[in-house]
């Protein structure tokens, strides 16, 4: 995860916020979060994920309470809305040192 994402996250607390990438792995979170949710820190890298931790753990199933509910709601990363966003704005972002 880059600077920019951590100063993103840093600028929300004391909320709790966690970055997923497309996969769902969790990349980066606050403090508050690695509290209310889960430490995150002392997670192996392949267990921060969120659709694993919410079907597995059964700390997280406490407090997605609404989970059966919401798994017609889960998409493939392919009908992501926000990556197809992502997808389409690098394709016309430019960094500064290639501005002309």
């Amino acid at each position: 995860m880059g600077v920019e994402l951590q100063n993103v996250l840093d600028a929300l607390l004391p909320n709790p916020a966690f970055v997923t990438n497309e996969r769902l792995d969790i990349i980066g979170w606050t403090r508050t979060a690695s509290r209310i949710f889960a430490d995150y820190a002392s997670l192996p890298a392949w267990e921060r994920n969120l659709a694993w931790l919410i079907f597995t753990d059964p700390e997280q199933r406490k407090i997605y309470v609404q989970r059966p509910a919401s798994l017609p709601n889960l998409r493939t990363v392919r009908d992501n809305p926000i990556k197809k966003t992502r997808e389409h704005l690098s394709h016309d972002y430019q960094k500064p040192s290639e501005r002309k």
